[in-house]
This record gives C-alpha cells, structure tokens and sequence, in this order.
C-alpha cells in the first residue's frame, strides 16, 4: 500500500494505476490507508501561525477551504475542509480543540468575507490578522512578514517593562 501511496504522490491516481496494471480503486485504498495513519499518529505541536486560503477543484464555484500551518520552521496542510463557507472555516477550530487554537498568535488570510467573519467571531482570530496587504505579492513575502513579525513578538517581553516614578 505505501509503495501505491508514494507513487500516487508523484503521477495522477489513474496514471499510478495505469502504470502498475491495478485499478483506480486500489489506488484510493493505498493513499485512504497512509492518510489515516498518518492523521492517526500526529503530532500538531506548538502551532504559532496559520494561513487559510481556497481552492477550485472542479468547474464551476466548488471549492475546499486549506489551513496550512506557517511557522518560523514548520510549513505543514493542517486541514481541507469542504467549501468556503463560515460553517466550513470554523470546522477547523472544532477539529484542532482549543488547546491547540488558543496558542495560535497569527493568522494569514484573504480578505474574503465569510474568512473575515469567523476572524471577528473567534477570540484567537481577534489578535492579529494578515490580508491581502499587497495586492498581486507573491506568497513568499507574506509568509517573510509573518517570520519577521512572529520573531519581533518572541523578542517582545509579553509585560513592558515598569518604570517608577523616580525613573521618569
């Protein structure tokens, strides 16, 4: 299965079961099978960034909503969820658990509105929120803003200092 599995990462799932006289079918079992077990024994870790975008996958308006994990070191799909709807989006934060979402300090997203939505409905989506600041940027720049700024909040002490009155 995992040999099927890692060649259908590579080639389309008909083109893997053309190659290696199997079915389509066989296929879909191979990846079904690395998928589960890979979800199954996840580690998700400290998760300080995300981003959400979508993404067409047929003619006409069907789309899967993608969070993506955007740390200084880890770039990892964390979650597809069907649709680019509110319910969709806020499937994600059911699916993490607050432990997990409460840690999450910033937030990447298009400036669509059901996205926009959820950001304000969601205590963790309040703190920081990422647009299109840059209309026609390449990824690349926004994924080195989230870096520079998940590195000036590390360096940030969370309390200011105190200063006395003797002090000023």
């Amino acid at each position: 299965m995992l040999f099927l599995a890692r060649w259908a990462r590579r080639l389309s799932w008909k083109e893997t079961a053309e190659a290696f006289r199997t079915s389509w079918d066989k296929v879909f079992d191979a990846v079904e099978h690395v998928v589960t077990w890979g979800l199954e024994h996840r580690v998700l870790g400290q998760i300080d960034a995300i981003g959400v975008d979508e993404i067409q996958y047929s003619k006409g308006h069907k789309y899967l909503t993608l969070v993506y994990q955007i740390d200084l070191d880890v770039t990892r799909l964390l979650w597809v969820g069907r649709e680019r709807t509110i319910e969709s989006f806020q499937g994600f934060f059911a699916t993490m658990g607050q432990e997990v979402i409460s840690k999450i300090c910033f937030i990447c997203s298009d400036m669509w509105e059901p996205y926009l939505k959820v950001n304000g409905e969601e205590p963790i989506m309040r703190r920081k929120l990422a647009g299109h600041l840059f209309a026609g940027a390449r990824p690349e720049l926004y994924l080195l803003i989230i870096k520079w700024t998940l590195r000036a909040s590390r360096a940030t002490p969370a309390t200011p200092p105190r200063v006395s009155s003797v002090e000023a």
